[in-house]
């Protein structure tokens, strides 16, 4: 029953993480679009400058997600009634990768898939290291109340 809880959390949030997402990536793609706008063949420091800062921008959204997804896990299968705490690492994988993978359905870039790629390693490294996710992100469980 505590699994099915934590499978149902992390549905409903993976499609509300859906919806926020973009909003949190769109004024680093207007940023993009707008440093390149005036003659986009010619590649400038600006430009890539832009690039950089969307990376940065979008990765720090990205492993923020991983890494809440994490803290969930272990906060779910440290519950005292909880034998197969391996069990939870695993529904949180594929709660992590689900939402990116349901967006990057329509697409056939290669972007999409760094993207979930990316996000695959930070759940891992988070996972098995949480003091990285706590050192990046630990204003993030303080936000929610976990």
């Amino acid at each position: 029953m505590h699994a099915l809880k934590f499978f149902l959390l992390l549905v409903f949030q993976g499609f509300v993480f859906t919806w926020v997402y973009p909003l949190l990536i769109a004024p680093l793609m207007g940023f993009l679009m707008l440093s390149t706008r005036k003659n986009p063949e010619k590649v400038t420091p600006l430009i890539w400058f832009a690039i950089a800062i969307g990376f940065v921008g979008t990765a720090y959204v990205l492993w923020g997600w991983a890494g809440y997804i994490a803290h969930l896990s272990h906060s779910f299968s440290s519950a005292p009634d909880v034998t197969h705490h391996w069990l939870y690492f695993v529904i949180g994988f594929f709660g992590c990768t689900a939402p990116l993978s349901s967006m990057a359905a329509g697409e056939d870039n290669i972007g999409s898939t760094i993207h979930i790629f990316l996000t695959s390693i930070a759940f891992v490294v988070f996972s098995i290291w949480p003091v990285a996710a706590t050192a990046l992100y630990g204003w993030i469980p303080a936000l929610f109340g976990r």
